[in-house]
């Protein structure tokens, strides 16, 4: 007895086709493209003949301007931007150790010393109040 061809579903092989059957003469035949476009925006879609379907995150694409938060592109969710807790410039001269905090860039107030107070546009600290001409060149002393 010859055997005799198996109809139904079948694999050409290929991980870039979908939906092949076994044709009358056996051989697996049919099939059509693969659609590996996944919906997210930030992700490169691409077949691999032996892999199938890829679909690779592509983290720059989520920029949000923002350098408090992290551009990440999920494979699932599309671009997220996540807080993070990293070192900053707020751009005020009267703070220091400025630091990202639920997305914002914040410093600590510059303490300035007797006679003196901080300035915006001066780079730190400067003399507030001369009482009479200063002699030395120390900090308002």
């Amino acid at each position: 007895m010859a055997n005799e061809p198996t109809q139904g579903a079948c694999s050409d092989g290929n991980g870039c086709t979908i939906g092949e059957t076994c044709d009358a003469t056996g051989l697996c035949a049919g099939g059509t493209a693969a659609n590996c476009n996944d919906a997210i925006g930030c992700t490169l879609d691409s077949c691999d003949q032996i892999d199938g379907c890829r679909n690779v995150a592509i983290h720059g694409q989520c920029s949000d301007g923002n350098a408090c938060t992290d551009d990440v592109c999920s494979k699932t969710l599309g671009c997220t931007n996540p807080f993070n807790s990293l070192a900053c410039s707020d751009s005020d001269d009267c703070t220091i150790d400025d630091i990202c905090g639920q997305g914002a860039c914040a410093g600590t107030l510059l303490v300035c010393g007797d006679f003196a107070l901080c300035a915006p546009g001066t780079n730190g600290c400067i003399c507030s109040l001369v009482i009479e001409p200063l002699v030395d060149t120390d900090d308002c002393t």
